[in-house]
């Protein structure tokens, strides 16, 4: 008696699986989004990411994300003559406060005593940024940089500009500096206090590998909410955190006031987030991507009740 069809069928299949598994088995299979570094909200369901590349690296420093009904990547091509250059290191993004389509870009901080620069933004189209203006970011800060915010100075064109250091791979605190951004005179200052900093301390431990600050935001209630990362290789295992740390105000002196009781956090596991800002998405919180090395990158959005509150 013959074999039967549906057996037939499957030992076609069967057989075929060594040919399958040996054509597949240096598959690049890409996962979610390039890696970013930065985030900043640019309209609804819209967000600029910041691409971390090095100088001499080819690629976008800056790429748009839409996630309307579904994800979508598209690179953007940056105009930075204005500027004489492209960026090194960009590690984050922040919107200009009061000032719709305009957002500042940070880099790490000086390479070989150059770069070490602050961009001003300017959405010149739906899918288009100019590069307006850049500003020197102050020498000789104890720690990299990996957040921005700004808040802006009532009644002025002047903001408050906050960088975040990223603190060391032992859970060293980071810390928040701060200066003066002024736009009609296109600079800015660095107060001695704002030099300094003030520590941002974790809220639980991440554990040996951990980077204190990888990004951070201040929202419309000038709350400001910072990102950690742990990654003990360019393979993970990765975990992050999403925390309220205090809050800020125009005070050139003392502008940071940390959380003393209800500090809200949110676990991820699996991620190494390197940029977050608020979702406008009703019932969430924040939005994070994520630069896994050569794991790719991802853009989530978490629930509006924390994991945990302190």
């Amino acid at each position: 008696m013959g074999m039967r069809p549906h057996l037939l069928l499957a030992a076609i299949a069967m057989a075929a699986l060594p040919s399958l598994a040996e054509n597949n088995q240096n598959a690049i299979v890409p996962d979610g989004i390039p890696p970013c570094a930065g985030i900043v909200s640019w309209g609804p369901a819209r967000y600029l990411v910041a691409h971390d590349l090095k100088v001499g690296e080819p690629g976008s420093r800056l790429g748009l994300l839409s996630t309307d009904q579904r994800l979508t990547y598209q690179s953007l091509q940056v105009d930075w003559s204005k500027v004489g250059g492209e960026a090194n290191d960009l590690e984050s993004l922040a919107p200009v406060e009061g000032k719709a389509g305009q957002f500042l870009a940070c880099e790490s901080g000086y390479f070989k005593g150059q770069y070490g620069h602050l961009y001003w933004l300017s959405a010149s189209g739906p899918n288009s940024v100019a590069v307006e203006a850049r500003y020197a970011m102050p020498a000789g800060l104890a720690q990299e940089i990996e957040g921005l915010a700004t808040l802006r100075l009532e009644g002025s064109n002047r903001w408050m500009v906050f960088l975040g250091g990223r603190g060391g791979r032992s859970e060293e605190p980071g810390r928040l500096y701060w200066g003066v951004l002024d736009r009609d005179k296109n600079a800015i200052e660095w107060p001695k206090e704002g030099l300094l900093g003030a520590e941002i301390h974790l809220p639980r431990r991440l554990g040996p590998f951990a980077r204190t600050l990888s990004d951070m935001f201040i929202d419309e209630q000038h709350r400001l909410f910072v990102s950690s990362c742990s990654t003990p290789s360019r393979l993970g295992p990765n975990r992050s955190l999403i925390f309220l740390a205090g809050t800020v105000q125009d005070n050139l002196k003392a502008p940071f006031h940390r959380a003393a009781e209800n500090q809200d956090v949110w676990w991820i596991d699996g991620c190494k987030i390197e940029g977050i800002c608020p979702c406008d998405r009703p019932g969430y919180g924040p939005a994070y991507v994520t630069d896994d090395d050569e794991l790719g990158g991802l853009w989530r959005a978490l629930p509006a009740s924390p994991s945990i509150s302190y």
